[in-house]
């Protein structure tokens, strides 16, 4: 029950965060900055003793200077080079490091892009207008959509399991079917973007589009809770976090929308930009 409510009350989160969108786009950036700040400092958490203390620091500063970046710049480009900055910091921090440089500057690595770039890219796609708009329902659908349609055609059909070593319950019949489910949630977006809210999705391509995303979007929600699933695995832990009742921290709910997102950016600049 806990469960059931925890993910309810997420749900409703998240339609009210795109609402949110509407009426300011300030309250999105800050709704997304939150989501930054608390997947990396359960990343960090996790890893532990392979960061110093430096590291705390630099990571700090690309956070706070994430933002700012992405507004007077008014694009990406300057969020790359932000990045590659840090990144060059901490791998001289690494070189003074007495333990397992290569470790330290890998593990430092890792919460730059695992969480703060991946989420970063919901500044760009929320700026796209309607289409930005358009964008974030299907990020936010296709996962759940996903997620359902493999609970309940993997847990009836059975059969081969997907990846034993890293999560022994998903089946292959269970991806096929999260595939479904995530053509089912993009399908539903259409509809409702379409004959609800009256956006013009024919820029988009039809239909056609909507059903290709569908399918790229449950991939990567698939890949990417298997990936966590592989970090929670070598890090020895069970829950990124404790965000959510049930479902453990910012990290464990956002592990497939953190690939969808980059995805989304992606998809977008190359079908629709």
């Amino acid at each position: 029950m806990k469960r059931v409510l925890s993910g309810t009350l997420f749900v409703v989160s998240v339609i009210a965060v795109l609402f949110l969108r509407e009426w300011s786009m300030i309250v999105f950036d800050i709704v997304v900055m939150a989501l930054i700040i608390g997947g990396a400092l359960e990343m960090m958490k996790a890893l532990g003793d392979k960061l110093t203390f430096v590291n705390y620091i630099a990571i700090a500063l690309l956070i706070g200077a994430l933002l700012p970046t992405f507004y007077f710049t008014g694009g990406m480009y300057a969020v790359y080079t932000l990045f590659f900055i840090y990144f060059w910091t901490v791998a001289v921090i690494s070189i003074f490091n007495k333990g397992n440089s290569l470790e330290n500057l890998s593990s430092a690595v890792i919460v730059a892009i695992y969480p703060i770039m991946m989420f970063a890219f919901l500044f760009p796609i929320s700026y796209l207008g309607e289409m930005g708009l358009v964008a974030l329902m299907l990020i936010f659908a296709v996962g759940p959509f996903c997620d359902t349609g493999a609970f309940l055609i993997g847990s009836t059909v059975k059969g081969k399991k997907l990846c034993p070593t890293v999560s022994p319950n998903k089946t292959i019949s269970g991806a096929i079917g999260g595939i479904i489910g995530g053509i089912l949630g993009s399908v539903v977006v259409y509809i409702i973007t379409k004959y609800a809210l009256k956006i013009d999705v024919t820029a988009l391509g039809g239909i056609l589009f909507f059903i290709l995303y569908g399918v790229i979007g449950s991939i990567l929600t698939e890949v990417g809770d298997l990936v966590e699933s592989s970090m929670k695995r070598s890090l020895g832990v069970k829950d990124m976090g404790h965000f959510l009742p049930g479902h453990g921290g910012v990290l464990d709910r956002f592990d497939g929308v953190l690939f969808v997102v980059f995805g989304t950016y992606l998809y977008f600049m190359v079908t629709v930009i």
